[in-house]
């Protein structure tokens, strides 16, 4: 659990009359959103209470939790009693010929789909086909690769090996640049300026080029200052708990704005935090 969100718990804790307005957010700092994220966070911070830390539920999330029995191998015995229409009819007639052809395309896999499913023949017909596939496949299934659809290209993969947020990863992608270059960025966040004045981006991206390796200076000769500090500030979100303290400071600021009875419990957490 993050300084933060221990303190602003005791805040809700001490003062019943803000809990209205901080709980909401409290719980959504708590709730994950994945069980690897969940897993990373614990990881992160082993001091904290799983059993107050959960994974939300996503749209749908009970339906999809309802899973029907697997279909069974398609066998003479099942055809049977195999209802053609359904869903399980296709996924067996699908499993079966990707068993034949591990290579077998989309447009064949659809074909012979259509082939023994679709069509006007009665259905005990359709399940004298399927149990005839079943003994000579390469009557229905096609065995050789399919030349009608173009190679895929292959998908450049990104120079660099480590897991980052969206944002971070829009600006290496975009630069080609790899883990050593978000590694000095990451490294350089830590800098401040010696006057404490604002510093534009530009005068950011000279004081981080000023002292950046060879390698990376090339590399970044392409890079804006306005793409630099979107990813020196996705770096220090990812940082802070995969962006809840960013999360923290809206939510906190904008409860400041609009209860003004709030202020004097949470301005001292916000000016902490900017220190």
């Amino acid at each position: 659990m993050s300084n933060m969100l221990k303190k602003l718990i005791r805040v809700a804790h001490d003062n019943p009359e803000t809990r209205a307005d901080l709980l909401p957010i409290i719980k959504e700092a708590m709730e994950h959103n994945s069980p690897e994220a969940l897993k990373k966070y614990l990881h992160e911070h082993p001091k904290a209470d799983k059993s107050k830390h959960t994974v939300k539920k996503q749209d749908g999330e009970s339906k999809k939790d309802e899973k029907k029995p697997a279909p069974k191998k398609l066998s003479p015995e099942s055809i049977d009693d195999l209802d053609l229409s359904s869903s399980d009819a296709k996924s067996l007639v699908q499993d079966f010929a990707k068993s034949q052809n591990p290579d077998i395309s989309k447009k064949q896999l659809d074909n012979v789909v259509n082939e023994m499913l679709g069509g006007s023949n009665p259905d005990w017909l359709k399940k004298e086909d399927l149990k005839e596939m079943l003994k000579r496949p390469k009557k229905y299934i096609p065995m050789d690769k399919d030349t009608s659809e173009p190679a895929k290209k292959d998908e450049k993969k990104p120079p660099y090996t480590k897991k980052y947020n969206s944002k971070v990863k829009s600006v290496m992608d975009k630069h080609e640049l790899t883990d050593d270059d978000a590694d000095q960025v990451k490294g350089f966040k830590k800098s401040k300026p010696d006057d404490g004045k604002h510093v534009s981006p530009a005068e950011l991206l000279r004081r981080f080029l000023a002292k950046a390796k060879p390698e990376t200076k090339e590399r970044m000769k392409g890079v804006s200052p306005a793409d630099f500090v979107k990813m020196l500030g996705a770096i220090m979100d990812e940082d802070e708990g995969g962006g809840k303290q960013a999360f923290f400071r809206e939510q906190i600021a904008r409860i400041a704005s609009e209860h003004p009875e709030t202020r004097s419990h949470l301005i001292p957490l916000l000016k902490e935090h900017y220190e």
